[in-house]
């Protein structure tokens, strides 16, 4: 992006553009935490059934994401458990053990793979539920943008 365009004196875009081009790079390589953010929105009264209506929506969030969490650990030990039986009896004369072990290898890899679908659809409903939720939050938005 060039740091200066050269515009006309009725075009209002441009000369906003070379008043904050100097300040995008900032935005974009120093990033500030969230916390940063607490007092932008100030002045706005935030009342306890509020704050509770969005502790909820948080601990459902919290709950889905460890659920999914945890349902994919469990199941990425068992996958790692398939590929280490199937190397084990890889090189073994015994060709019906090495198929059941090459077909529990599979079928680990594809409980993996298809749990790896289901974890990003059930967070997209997940997002798409607190999305809702936000959107339905008309009274004092301000002071929702607080919480």
């Amino acid at each position: 992006m060039p740091l200066h365009l050269e515009v006309e004196k009725t075009d209002r875009i441009g000369h906003l553009y070379n008043h904050v081009r100097k300040q995008v790079e900032d935005l974009l390589t120093n990033k500030a935490p969230i916390e940063a953010f607490k007092a932008l929105v100030v002045g706005e009264e935030v009342t306890r059934e509020m704050l509770e209506d969005c502790r909820f929506v948080k601990r459902v969030y919290a709950a889905m994401v460890a659920k999914i969490a945890e349902r994919r650990e469990q199941l990425k030990l068992q996958l790692d458990k398939a590929k280490t039986d199937w190397e084990a009896v890889r090189q073994s004369p015994d060709q019906e053990l090495r198929r059941q072990k090459l077909f529990a290898s599979h079928q680990a890899y594809g409980a993996w793979r298809h749990d790896e679908e289901r974890g990003r659809y059930e967070m997209k409903a997940v997002l798409a539920f607190i999305r809702i939720w936000a959107q339905g939050k008309v009274e004092n938005r301000m002071a929702g943008c607080r919480r």
